[in-house]
């Protein structure tokens, strides 16, 4: 079975071991439709090449035969932990971009500066975008959801149980304040946030 799709379906009892072993991931990270890239002929213009389709053929009975030889295993497959993280990814991708941007220890950085809350739901949006994930809870302000973002970056960090002893960082975070507090900058933020500045 092949699924052309924008987002990894949802799984309601969850993602079993033998899915894991069987599905082979090919992510897609460049965006055309919508952009000054895009070619709304693309698809005449390949049916009406026979070059264009004698390389698409001869590519795919290539890449059947090396299926074959290889007892029917794609090339492109990855170990399950790879195979987790890059479903993770896609099925919950504000997790993932966090863990890219920030940490809620010190030990994992040198910058102590703070995180301007509008700046980090950008720069999310930014990075989610380059790497082709979507992003779900955009409020009519072109946010992600304050209250959803503060949810998630709980959970990411696992701060429920840390926080409830701290109920003035929890309100701080539900009201969505200028900067997030505890949380530290990465190498990568800056890293992001200077591409996401130079494209604006």
């Amino acid at each position: 079975m092949i699924l052309v799709c924008n987002n990894i379906p949802k799984f309601k009892e969850g993602i079993e071991d033998a899915f894991v072993q069987r599905i082979v991931l090919f992510e897609f990270l460049n965006q055309f439709r919508g952009t000054d890239k895009q070619n709304p002929n693309l698809e005449n213009e390949i049916l009406e090449e026979p070059e264009e389709m004698e390389w698409l053929i001869y590519n795919g009975i290539n890449a059947y035969k090396e299926m074959i030889q290889g007892n029917g295993d794609f090339k492109a497959r990855i170990d399950e932990d790879e195979t987790r993280k890059l479903l993770g990814k896609h099925i919950n991708p504000i997790p993932y971009i966090l863990n890219q941007l920030v940490s809620y220890s010190k030990e994992d950085t040198t910058m102590e500066e703070p995180i301007p809350t509008v700046e980090l739901n950008n720069l999310i949006q930014y990075v989610a975008k380059i790497e082709g994930l979507a992003i779900t809870k955009i409020n009519d302000s072109e946010q992600i959801n304050p209250h959803y973002l503060a949810s998630q970056i709980r959970a990411t960090f696992e701060l429920d149980n840390k926080w409830t002893t701290k109920p003035q960082y929890v309100a701080q975070i539900e009201k969505s304040v200028n900067t997030y507090p505890q949380l530290y900058k990465k190498p990568q933020y800056n890293n992001w946030l200077e591409k996401m500045n130079n494209d604006t």
